[in-house]
């Protein structure tokens, strides 16, 4: 097998890894997979965000995000707080109390992160992230709205590798400050 080809194949057993680890942890939090990882975009995009941005970020209709947004409010883990600016609408605050008890469920993936990250010197680490900025390409983020103009959760300015492998789990996922 080539490096081309190992690289992919890496990335894809971390991608498989990381839908499986979530499944698990949705279901030790009581919450669906789904839930889990709206909570996730909503942490990550500094702890609060507008329904129909957090729908045109995950691609789903705004019914499936209001039933989401339900079942994150009974559980505790988000509230809905009245827009300062519009009374019609709606801001979705992610409970940072009730976050914690999710990064726990991420401590032994971010650990791993942490120490493979530490292994590489500052110029390995540049060319990772240089490779994962091209995969996830910000300039188009995933989850773009599929209708132009239309707003979307955006994630927290980039930290260094090595803030993001201390505080996300997997390497993308729920920060203890934010996600994920």
């Amino acid at each position: 097998m080539s490096s081309r080809q190992q690289v992919e194949s890496g990335i894809h057993a971390l991608i498989t890894g990381g839908v499986l680890h979530n499944h698990a942890a949705a279901q030790q939090l009581g919450l669906h997979a789904i839930d889990l990882q709206a909570l996730h975009l909503l942490a990550i995009a500094g702890g609060s965000g507008a329904p129909s941005a957090l729908a045109a970020t995950m691609r789903t209709p705004r019914s499936s995000v209001s039933r989401i947004v339900r079942r994150l409010e009974a559980a505790g883990y988000v509230h809905r707080r009245e827009s300062p600016h519009d009374r019609r609408s709606v801001t979705v605050e992610v409970d940072r109390d009730r976050l914690a008890a999710v990064t726990a469920e991420y401590q032994q993936p971010s650990g791993r992160l942490a120490h493979v990250l530490a292994t590489f010197n500052d110029n390995e680490v540049a060319v990772i992230v240089r490779f994962l900025d091209a995969l996830l390409d910000h300039d188009v983020p995933p989850g773009a709205p599929a209708q132009p103009g239309e707003p979307t959760i955006r994630s927290a300015p980039p930290r260094s590798a090595q803030e993001s492998a201390a505080s996300q789990p997997g390497g993308r996922g729920l920060s203890g400050g934010a996600t994920g």
